[in-house]
């Protein structure tokens, strides 16, 4: 109640038709028809560029609203890398004399801009100072009114869409946050975003053309947590420095700590997830540090986590964000979206007993390997030779083994590297570096620290059905088969022999001290 930004926040509401005041309960009761549910206030403040804002949030998680309501659907929201592809595709159609402009343009009070039901009325009340405020549209801190706005601002992206070519207009929206990239000719592109905001306007939602910002080509603009620059030859973006600073400084301070409290672990993890969805080769370190939440041997009692059960992940994203190993940033070329330079195709399987897999370099079959499951490979991943239940680690094993040894083949040259493989799992951790279970996961992190530092980075990740794959195939099975001969396909290619795979093969297992 002795907030008073809060209060003339609530008062600005009334005056705008937002909410109703209420000087008596009865009145309120009589207006709803029936006794209302009254829920506290909760105000959040944020301080930027030296400017203070304040929120004000409904509390329906206490007064048991929440509870009582769930949501059957989830709401997708793009990230940064879809709209560094975006900008990609527009850059590549670009002709002489053309550019690319970016415009942030923020709605105001977005969830305010949605009306709610008659029959919702009695769950939005608050009351502050004596009197009672009535929200007339969907209130923040409601499960539904997130879910709401994004079917709104949904079908507000759709319209926008539509207003000109592909070729030249590009929308992506992340909650009330739009992003538009138009190019072409300065005429052509002025069209276009005056048709885009001249719509927003025309269906009655109210932009921060005060907040808004723009970009051409060459300069840098921010959109939510990431910073994008366009240059004739690449797209470039990053995590915003403020971000990285904050994420640096917490990680360090827990290295340095025996225990760290979930909720301040979990504060922190919000933030790594606005770095993995730019840069994915974070994924498997991330999902490390989640593990310890979840596992009673890590705490040390409820709410307090050992931090030694954190600190290998954390060491390399110490080492990430001190840039030693690693990057926070993704650039993509237009060399190789276009996929120029030389063709390399590497085609692998798996078996039971071994590995194996070929290189085709330009059309030609240059190179193959046919390697057997060692003592160490058995030991590591607790799969005994001849068990089909190791298949999806050896499978991804193989994408690891074939992808480190190559690489120096390729290092230096433009390429555009396609991997096939027969496993769908294999082929999400090389794209993703997603997957489950702990031996997967070393897989995961290794080839990630490989992407990261640049040691090989495939540009087409391509399924093929088991029974077309026979040359990979009878590779990882010569170790069953004593005395057979090399697929005739291969006689001119030359045989490579892996490298042990012993502890120091692995290199994520002895990640960089502070």
């Amino acid at each position: 109640d002795s907030d008073e930004d809060a209060w003339q926040t609530l008062k600005d509401y009334v005056k705008a038709g937002s909410m109703r005041k209420f000087t008596y309960y009865k009145d309120l009761a009589k207006f709803l028809g029936v006794d209302p549910v009254i829920s506290e206030l909760i105000v959040i403040t944020k301080t930027r560029g030296g400017k203070t804002k304040k929120r004000i949030i409904l509390n329906l998680k206490a007064s048991g609203i929440s509870a009582a309501s769930h949501n059957t659907e989830r709401v997708l929201l793009p990230t940064s890398s879809d709209v560094a592809w975006d900008l990609t595709e527009l850059l590549d159609r670009l002709k002489e004399g053309e550019d690319i402009t970016i415009a942030v343009l923020d709605f105001k009070d977005a969830f305010f801009q949605i009306p709610v039901l008659d029959c919702e009325r009695p769950f939005l009340v608050t009351c502050m100072r004596g009197e009672y405020f009535l929200f007339e549209r969907a209130a923040q801190g409601s499960r539904g009114a997130p879910l709401l706005w994004a079917r709104t601002a949904a079908l507000i992206n759709r319209l926008s869409s539509s207003l000109a070519s592909p070729h030249i207009l590009r929308t992506s929206f992340y909650v009330d946050d739009p992003i538009i990239a138009v190019a072409g000719s300065f005429e052509v592109r002025r069209r276009a975003l005056v048709r885009v905001v001249a719509t927003w306007l025309a269906l009655g939602f109210k932009l921060a053309f005060e907040h808004a910002a723009f970009a051409q080509m060459h300069d840098i603009i921010t959109w939510t947590s990431a910073v994008f620059k366009v240059t004739p030859d690449e797209v470039h973006v990053s995590v915003k420095q403020a971000i990285v600073d904050d994420v640096h400084q917490e990680v360090r301070h827990i290295l340095r700590s025996q225990v760290v409290y979930a909720d301040r672990l979990r504060s922190l993890l919000g933030k790594i997830v606005c770095i993995a969805s730019l840069v994915p080769t974070w994924r498997p370190f991330l999902s490390m540090t989640w593990a310890p939440l979840h596992a009673d041997r890590s705490h040390k009692e409820p709410g307090l986590i050992w931090a030694k059960t954190l600190r290998t992940p954390l060491l390399w994203m110490n080492a990430f964000l001190s840039r030693t190993r690693g990057t926070v940033q993704r650039s993509i070329s237009l060399g190789d979206y276009r996929q120029d330079g030389s063709k390399v195709l590497v085609t692998l399987d798996a078996s039971p007993g071994g590995l194996g897999g070929f290189m085709t370099e330009d059309d030609v079959h240059t190179a193959y390997f046919a390697d057997p499951l060692s003592d160490e490979d058995v030991r590591r991943f607790k799969f005994k030779r001849g068990d089909s239940r190791g298949q999806q680690t050896w499978e991804a094993l193989s994408l690891l083994v074939a992808l480190r040894m190559w690489a120096g083949r390729w290092r230096g040259k433009r390429i555009t590297l396609t991997v096939k493989s027969d496993s769908v799992s294999a082929l999400t951790i090389l794209l993703k570096f997603k997957t489950d279970g702990e031996m997967p996961g070393l897989i995961a992190r290794e080839i990630a620290l490989d992407v990261a530092e640049c040691i090989y980075r495939p540009s087409v990740v391509a399924h093929i059905p088991g029974k077309t794959n026979v040359i990979a195939d009878a590779l990882s099975r010569m170790v069953e088969r004593p005395g057979q001969e090399v697929p005739l396909q291969l006689r001119g290619a030359t045989r490579w022999s892996p490298p042990p795979r012993d502890d120091s093969y692995y290199r994520s297992l002895l990640p960089p001290d502070l």
